[in-house]
């Protein structure tokens, strides 16, 4: 699983690097962000992660957000 931010600097954003990871490697992903305006996340949502993570977030959010995480990777298909 790969934790990717949307806000990357140079060339391309974590939603373009998130396209290129469906295309060509097809590893599970996990966006996590502080671009949480409508537009941002519906963007993100179409390249299918596994779950967003909006900043800010403290220890126990983030334990709670894991969790939820680790449950779908178990899910059977």
């Amino acid at each position: 699983m790969i934790l990717l931010d949307i806000g990357l600097s140079g060339d391309k954003d974590g939603i373009e690097v998130a396209e290129i990871i469906n295309k060509d490697f097809k590893i599970p992903f996990v966006f996590i962000t502080g671009n949480s305006d409508a537009s941002t996340i519906k963007r993100a949502e179409k390249t299918k992660p596994m779950h967003i993570i909006r900043k800010p977030i403290d220890e126990n959010q983030l334990k709670a957000e894991f969790e939820i995480i680790c449950s779908k990777l178990t899910e059977k298909p």
